[in-house]
């Protein structure tokens, strides 16, 4: 890494981005192509997934470097308890004046607010340590829709009616305007390191995009779905799917046109990333910039009958990551197939800052593979947790008579095997032959039960290790017992 001077560091995040949406890894159909440069200038992370979903959790463990079983913040609006630190505090504590550009979803811990505080009316507030120098809540895009008005568009308070009209321009809308106010931040930065964090609401819903991005993507040239299960299908699957998506429910058309409109948000992002390297180019602060982009969890797209982040499938889990030091010596075009987690972006970052990484990180720093480096005894396996309950009832808890505190899975995925354990509950396990079924159609658990318990061993094995540990590693001792001065 440089040491003339100390790091700026972007981190850059597309909502809802799954693994296979962009044509660095060989998607047929969407472009990509300053995504694809990226990849091809620095370490792009082939096995990389989230830890949870939906948007709230998953961040959270973007975040604060914890798993969902430690965080505990299961669903929007689930409170992050404010005893954790979290990137953007410890990265301040090191001399850095975090930036926020869109959102961070973070539901405020109530023990430290007044009761009548405003902040507890939404989950989509700013995590603390983070400057909000453009907030840009999905639901309340005030600065956003300000500046419509400022340019002539008639709209009201609730951005669905500025997206569903389809009179917003390309260059005006929440995709452009973000890169705008990020670009125009980057323009008074001086020689003072800095740490921006920009946070892309696309491809995440509404599937509108502004011309030319709307009609980009023929819908007849998209992949069709991964068709469900021929087997009997597991009972939370089945009660899930039963609960038919619109958009599944309007056909194969709807579904194709969607997943057209999908990959030209992407490609919309990618375009603006474009305007973004320049920048960084034209301003010098490209030689001193670890960039990194990824995303917060996936989107099932119609396979398996689901539409969003849900269940155990990988299109919800995994993601795409791209990490790009600007030290001349980092390897260019390097893909690293080893398991990647999101936990793993707070170390990482902190790590290349030169700042301590907080004990409690359930994470490990990616930086030595960047540099063709792969640390010692690293994971061969990833770790993600999804919440069955559902805030509106009848949910998952009533339907299969589950205890709030049981109502979770937990996936322990190997590059063989997949198991799915539903903790707690009655619900049966799935183990999938990665292998032999890359599209996890068939749960082989019954014919398979020694690899099932072999991966049960692994996964509760790990969970102990993993369990909370921010102050295990200090020890309290009689003042008399300590060492004496040196």
């Amino acid at each position: 890494m440089p040491t003339a001077r100390r790091l700026n560091v972007l981190f850059i995040t597309l909502d809802q981005w799954r693994a296979d949406a962009w044509s660095a890894v060989g998607n047929p159909v969407v472009r990509t192509p300053h995504l694809d440069a990226l990849a091809r200038d620095g370490t792009r992370f082939e096995n990389h997934f989230g830890q949870c979903a939906p948007c709230g959790p998953s961040r959270a463990s973007i975040l604060t470097g914890l798993y969902l079983m430690n965080h505990r913040s299961f669903l929007n609006g689930t409170p992050l308890d404010a005893r954790f630190t979290n990137l953007a505090l410890e990265a301040r504590a090191g001399g850095y004046a975090p930036a926020l550009f869109g959102y961070t979803d973070t539901a405020l811990d109530p023990a430290v607010l007044p009761p009548d505080d405003p902040r507890l009316l939404s989950y989509e507030q700013v995590l603390p340590g983070f400057d909000p120098v453009c907030h840009l809540p999905s639901q309340r895009m005030e600065p956003w829709l300000a500046h419509l008005r400022s340019r002539g568009y008639e709209v009201t308070d609730d951005p669905m009616d500025a997206w569903s009209s389809g009179r917003i321009a390309a260059e005006d809308d929440e995709t452009a305007f973000v890169t705008d106010r990020f670009l125009e931040w980057l323009g008074e930065q001086d020689e003072q390191p800095w740490f921006a964090h920009l946070s892309y609401l696309r491809p995440h819903p509404p599937w509108v995009a502004s011309p030319p991005y709307d009609t980009m993507y023929d819908p007849a040239d998209v992949p069709p779905p991964i068709a469900a299960s021929p087997e009997p299908p597991h009972p939370w699957l089945e009660w899930k799917t039963r609960q038919v998506h619109p958009l599944l429910a309007a056909g194969p058309d709807a579904r194709n046109a969607a997943l057209a409109t999908y990959y030209g948000l992407i490609t919309e992002v990618d375009t603006q990333l474009g305007r973004i390297l320049e920048a960084l180019r034209q301003t010098g602060h490209d030689d001193h910039t670890l960039l990194i982009v990824g995303s917060d969890h996936g989107e099932q797209l119609g396979d398996h009958g689901l539409v969003g982040k849900t269940g155990w499938f990988d299109p919800s889990y995994r993601i795409p990551l791209i990490v790009r030091p600007p030290d001349p010596s980092r390897r260019r075009g390097h893909v690293v197939t080893r398991f990647t987690e999101s936990v793993d972006i707070m170390p990482t970052i902190l790590d290349a800052m030169s700042l301590p990484i907080p004990p409690h990180c359930d994470g490990r720093s990616l930086v030595p593979f960047a540099f063709g480096e792969e640390p010692h005894g690293w994971r061969d396996a990833a770790y993600y947790e999804y919440d069955l309950r559902n805030p509106a009832p009848p949910g998952a808890m009533e339907t299969f008579g589950l205890p709030l505190d049981s109502c979770s899975l937990s996936v322990w995925r190997t590059a063989e095997h997949k198991l799915v354990v539903f903790p707690g509950s009655s619900l049966p396990p799935v183990l999938i032959d990665l292998e032999r079924d890359p599209d996890e159609l068939h749960n082989v658990i019954e014919s398979d039960g020694r690899t099932a318990a072999r991966l049960l061993k692994q996964m509760l094995s790990f969970q102990v290790r993993s369990k909370q540990r921010a102050i295990i590693h200090t020890k309290v001792v009689p003042e008399d017992l300590l060492p004496p001065p040196s």
